[in-house]
């Protein structure tokens, strides 16, 4: 509660709750309802694993913005195969803790899907819209990133041209069942897609910082279960970082000002294409860890970059760069 109560003091709007497992935490609903009681935007992201009755029923309680479930797979083999063989044991309690949720929590629900090469093929993706629509849940999407467990397994990691692929198979099985694509949300980074019946659209409205990169240092910051505070958590393994700057030791304020991970990450000189490009107040240069990654540079573009679209074959009638002007 104190460090909700310094994170309010700094100017913090909204937190987003995610792991590690936050159910591992005994205290974490109460840790939701005195953030909310403060004004905050509370929103939580759980593997399902734990969200049993119990949880399911304090959450009642509380008016979080919403509630997203890892769901990396619609049966037992795409599901284990990003979270390992023992997750399969597991699939079908988290199968019923999505559906309970849905049932009893007056909020809104979702299923978070991470886009990977092991679980997106046509099978696959056929069940998991039926899954989206069947119980009525949200679908929001995502491409795995080039950090953590991942870099073990590099042939998770998709380019731009397969996920955009993916995010079209997706919009046109919704299309398929007669339902509206408007039930799936996408994003890569700081981009989002705007999904209608007609199209799929990039997001124009402009990022709310004026700074390089992606929104971190900027308008976010990431916490880790210890304390550490970073500017992204994605990169947590990529920037300099002093051991005090940690909210037990520190004022999160001081850290957001001061710390070593902020100043380098806010000190970032860019690139020229990127500065000279029409996109860049909807992106401002994109995902770092991305071109830390295929690019070897953090300074580089994004490779999953918006003026990539164009050179991409196969992405065809759906993708808008501009209104009206489809690919």
């Amino acid at each position: 509660k104190r460090l909700i109560d310094r994170l309010v003091e700094m100017g913090t709007y909204e937190i987003l709750v995610s792991g590690g497992e936050p159910f591992t935490r005994k205290d974490l609903c109460d840790c939701l309802g005195y953030a909310l009681t403060k004004g905050i935007i509370v929103k939580l992201f759980t593997n399902g694993i734990l969200l049993g009755t119990e949880q399911i029923e304090r959450l009642r309680g509380l008016k979080l913005s919403y509630l997203a479930i890892g769901f990396d797979g619609p049966d037992p083999l795409s599901y284990g195969s990003i979270r390992g063989e023992k997750a399969k044991n597991v699939f079908d309690r988290v199968l019923r803790n999505i559906q309970r949720a849905k049932k009893l929590l007056n909020i809104p629900v979702a299923i978070q899907f991470t886009c990977t090469k092991r679980n997106t093929n046509p099978q696959t993706l056929s069940r998991l819209v039926e899954f989206s629509i069947e119980n009525d849940v949200l679908l929001r999407v995502r491409p795995v990133n080039p950090c953590g467990n991942t870099l073990a397994n590099p042939d998770l990691l998709l380019n731009y041209q397969e996920y955009l692929s993916i995010l079209q198979s997706l919009y046109e099985l919704f299309s398929r069942h007669g339902c509206s694509p408007e039930g799936m949300k996408a994003k890569q980074g700081n981009i989002r897609f705007k999904f209608s019946r007609r199209s799929i659209k990039f997001d124009e409205s402009p990022l709310p910082y004026l700074g390089w990169g992606c929104p971190g240092g900027y308008v976010h910051a990431f916490i880790d279960p210890y304390g550490n505070m970073y500017p992204c958590g994605f990169l947590v393994n990529h920037l300099p970082h002093d051991e005090n700057d940690n909210v037990k030791v520190k004022n999160p304020l001081d850290i957001w000002l001061n710390g070593k991970g902020f100043l380098f990450k806010r000190s970032l000189s860019g690139n020229d294409a990127c500065f000279e490009c029409k996109y860049f107040i909807t992106c401002r240069g994109g995902c770092r860890i991305r071109a830390l990654y295929w690019k070897g540079d953090i300074n580089a573009p994004d490779p999953y970059c918006r003026q990539e679209l164009k050179r991409h074959k196969g992405i065809k009638g759906l993708f808008l760069l501009e209104e009206g002007n489809c690919i």
